[in-house]
Parts: C-alpha cells; structure tokens; sequence
C-alpha cells in the first residue's frame, strides 16, 4: 500500500501529523505486516459490492478498554483543511470499540456487538462534494495490545445502513454487511486530523429521514 506525499511543506499542525503519517504509511511494517487496512461491504439485497484499500491507518486510545480508529485513503492534500472540501474523493472508515474482548470473559462471535461503525463515501468531482455516510456496528476482534503502538484487528459481517446523505449521492448498494481489517499506528494528532476533515466534509449531508419526509 503507498501512500502519496507531496513535495510542499505543510503549514497546519495537525497537516504535519498527516505528512508524517503519511510517510509511515508508505514504508512502515511490523512484524512483516503494512500499516494500513482493508475494507469491503456487500449489498444485502442489491450483492453489489464496494471494496476500498487504506495506506492510513492510525488509533487513539479511549480508555482501558476502548480505541478510535480510523482509515483513510485520501491524500495528504485533501486531509489539508485549507483545500476546498469539492477536492475530496474516497473514503474514511470510523470503528469505535467500546469493550475490548477478555479471553475466558468475553464471547467471540460475529453475530455480536462491541464496536461501531461509519463508512463515509466521499464523490467530489470539483464542483461540488456528494457525500454518503453508511452507520451500523459490529464485532472488531483486536490483535496487539492497545497502547502498545500499534493495533491489529479485523470486523466480520457488520451490519450498515445509508444514514445520512448529500442531495445528489446515489446509494447503489443498499444496506451492507462490512468486513474490515487493518494494522493501524498510536497517532492521536493523526485522528484529530482527520476527525476534523470528516466533520466538515459530512456538514453538507442530511439524515435520511429528513430527505424522505
């Protein structure tokens, strides 16, 4: 997985974070492994599919039990919240897990529930930016330690729904069932970065209770 870095200098913080998330992206391993993920849902009742590849991978603990992770594929560039948000095209991945499994407490299963889930689709095409967030939850299944540097994990068979949506986003796919699995790195600066872009880019969407009254 690459990741694409530009030659300028950032001037945001939080685009430094990105810079160097960035690089690590491209050429961290551990253990053999890319840092990076993978995801890909499946229409309940449409089968149509949607498969997205993540050179950004980062987490921040929330407490003992608990971790925020997201994965991106946006550049460098469209993370930087001076650009016009009509630039971005792709994805972010949000889980958050709110217990953490127990070997011998807690019951492994993918019909369960530990975690939440946002897939936001991003259709910028320069003009505008069309914009669709798919919500549900899920079982994340970690690998290493939390607060050891780096996070190992995988989601089966989460369940999302279309919940919010800019007017001229075309949902083909329906409600999904989502797996995902990743390597992320400990960035805490990295996940306000890129909380912050996702806050901005999905201000543009409205539930879609509101667009179907």
């Amino acid at each position: 997985m690459h990741a694409h870095v530009a030659s300028t200098s950032p001037t945001h913080p939080l685009l430094a974070a990105i810079a160097v998330l960035a690089i690590l992206a491209a050429s961290l391993t551990l253990g053999g492994c890319t840092v990076g993920g993978q995801a890909r849902a499946v229409g309940v009742a449409t089968g149509n599919d949607l498969t997205a590849r993540f050179p950004v991978a980062v987490y921040r603990e929330l407490d003992d039990s608990g971790a925020d992770v997201y994965l991106t594929d946006l550049t460098r560039e469209q993370l930087d919240p001076a650009l016009p948000l009509e630039s971005i095209r792709g994805h972010v991945v949000h889980l958050r897990m709110f217990v953490r499994p127990k070997p011998g407490r807690t019951a492994i299963s993918d019909d369960g529930t530990n975690a939440t889930m946002r897939w936001a689709v991003f259709a910028g095409n320069g003009g505008s930016l069309e914009s669709g967030l798919y919500e549900g939850a899920g079982f994340l299944l970690p690998g290493f330690v939390i607060g050891g540097g780096a996070l190992t994990g995988e989601v089966k068979g989460a369940s999302l729904n279309l919940s919010a949506r800019t007017p001229r986003f075309r949902d083909r796919i329906g409600p999904i069932t989502a797996s995902v699995e990743f390597l992320a790195v400990e960035d805490p600066a990295a996940v306000r970065a890129i909380e912050s872009r996702l806050r901005a880019a999905l201000l543009s969407t409205r539930p879609i209770n509101a667009i179907n009254e």
